[in-house]
């Protein structure tokens, strides 16, 4: 009697990797157990939208509810303060995610270096990057407080978008 069964792999990566690596692993190890199979790979890729500047008052009402709005805020700002020396403030970025996340990000060129001493971590990295830890950092610090709950799928849904960032090995390094 022939049975069909069905394998699926989730593999969720704290940088980018090569798909067609991933790919030709399991195929390798389902033929060296002698299973027939053919190797299938969806890559749901979460993008990001800059929030125009006529949507900008919506953004943060939107994401984390009028009441909470300006903590959230005044929080991602302080994080990169602490993180970064020569942030001195100005305009920011918002970014919605397609799985429904978001982010906000200093505006500005080139790059910012940013350093944790509870984890020794020292990166340079560009403004967009730099939001991303302190979105990070702040939507996870505040989750653990019960009326900023919800902010732990907020965490998530960056974190996820953070996995196909250029620059997610020096997120990583500031955030473990």
């Amino acid at each position: 009697m022939n049975q069909k069964h069905q394998i699926q792999f989730h593999v969720e990566l704290p940088q980018q990797i090569d798909v067609d690596t991933i790919t030709d692993a399991m195929s390798g190890v389902l033929t060296a157990f002698g299973v027939p199979h053919s190797v299938e790979t969806t890559m749901n890729e979460i993008t990001k939208t800059l929030v125009a500047d006529d949507q900008r008052m919506n953004f943060l009402p939107n994401h984390f509810g009028v009441a909470r709005m300006m903590i959230v805020e005044g929080n991602v700002y302080r994080q990169l303060r602490e993180l970064c020396e020569q942030y001195g403030g100005g305009m920011w970025n918002f970014y919605d995610l397609s799985n429904g996340g978001c982010f906000m990000a200093p505006d500005g060129e080139g790059e910012l270096q940013l350093v944790n001493a509870d984890n020794f971590s020292d990166e340079t990295m560009s403004h967009e990057a730099a939001g991303i830890v302190a979105c990070l950092y702040t939507f996870g610090n505040l989750s653990f407080d019960p009326r900023f709950a919800a902010l732990g799928e907020k965490y998530h849904q960056l974190y996820e978008y953070m996995l196909n960032h250029p620059e997610a090995a020096k997120i990583f390094a500031l955030i473990d």
